[in-house]
């Protein structure tokens, strides 16, 4: 009789907690997802998104290697607007896409998409969506590159359902669609024409699924202009630094924009026939430019880039050196002063430029 009592008892007191539970909400409190596992990653990039002062409540945030123009990442947003993703050293873009909208990479004003990333080191990237999503619409983004060499073809449009964007200097586009279209079209200066039929069965939540656009050239098409920008006092890689890249005998030649990675490497890629100039620009550091660069055929041309800093009592120099007896310069020449300073030499091949 004890025993049965004692069941009884127990029974009573197991219901009592499941009313109890019941009535405050479902048992206990809520606890947040667990961590993601970013023990075989190198760094972590991690942020809140927000939409206008307020934390987006879900949605994706694609890390892509530029290296490579492939997703090293996707992570997802917490219901507090965060989200954390494991990557290794290099350079990469950080695209969120929600329900409300997304932020587009911005070349022009800003590099806050962009990320020059270390070993061992944790990065924290805030991001304000820059555009709305309306209704009925999903987003579309990507990468346009060569079929010729996979490098990224700046400058190509991207048009669907009546509208159009450009790619930045990493080819990389985005920008939003009724739900239902299904037809693409890319152009580029060099490359025929692309048409693609993107089945609306590849529309996720709001953004497309969609594969990379690549461009097959008219000609043999592959010059490109690139380098290293450095320290003109220390000669050591300056990262982040703000290239623009333009043809100024060209109107309809929309410039492009690129950033240094952390070693202060930087090419531009699959660019057409005509005579370049390039803007460096960095903070802390005194603009530069230089003009009249010819790109023919396949050249491919090195610019290495010295950079002052703006400190007073510091200055440098360069030129040219030139044989005595002919007007010709002279590759590999050493340069010394009693000061420190540096010099830049030039070269000039057939079909290589170095300067």
């Amino acid at each position: 009789m004890h025993t049965t009592r004692r069941a009884s008892l127990l029974t009573f007191c197991i219901a009592l907690l499941l009313v109890i539970g019941a009535c405050s909400g479902g048992g206990g409190p809520v606890t947040a997802n667990p961590e993601p596992d970013l023990s075989n990653y190198a760094a972590s990039i991690e942020g809140v998104i927000y939409e206008n002062q307020e934390p987006v409540t879900s949605g994706r945030v694609f890390v892509y290697d530029l290296a490579s123009q492939q997703l090293a990442y996707e992570a997802s947003i917490g219901t507090d607007g965060k989200y954390v993703a494991g990557v290794n050293a290099g350079q990469f873009l950080v695209f969120p896409v929600t329900p409300a909208g997304w932020h587009a990479p911005s070349l022009e004003t800003d590099f806050s998409n962009y990320v020059n990333v270390q070993a061992d080191r944790q990065y924290r990237m805030d991001i304000r969506l820059s555009n709305s999503l309306p209704a009925g619409e999903k987003v579309v983004f990507g990468f346009v590159t060569s079929s010729l060499n996979d490098k990224p073809v700046a400058g190509a449009i991207v048009t669907a359902a009546g509208r159009s964007t450009l790619t930045d200097g990493y080819g990389f586009y985005s920008m939003s669609v009724p739900s239902a279209t299904t037809e693409f079209t890319i152009t580029a200066e060099g490359f025929f024409d692309l048409h693609r039929d993107i089945r609306t069965g590849q529309a996720v939540g709001g953004y497309f699924q969609t594969p990379f656009f690549d461009l097959n050239p008219i000609n043999t098409t592959g010059s490109s202009i690139g380098g290293i920008v450095r320290d003109v006092f220390d000669g050591t890689g300056l990262g982040g630094v703000r290239i623009t890249l333009n043809r100024p005998e060209d109107p309809n030649f929309v410039p492009v924009r690129y950033l240094t990675n952390l070693g202060g490497e930087y090419r531009f890629y699959n660019l057409p026939e005509g005579i370049y100039k390039l803007l460096f620009e960095r903070p802390g550091y005194i603009s530069a430019t230089r003009e009249g660069l010819v790109i023919k055929g396949q050249d491919d041309v090195i610019l290495n880039m010295f950079m002052h800093p703006e400190t007073e009592g510091r200055a440098s120099i360069w030129g040219y050196v030139n044989n005595a007896s002919l007007p010709l310069p002279v590759g590999g020449a050493h340069v010394t002063a009693p000061t420190r300073c540096s010099a830049v030499i030039r070269r000039t091949h057939s079909r290589r430029a170095i300067i």
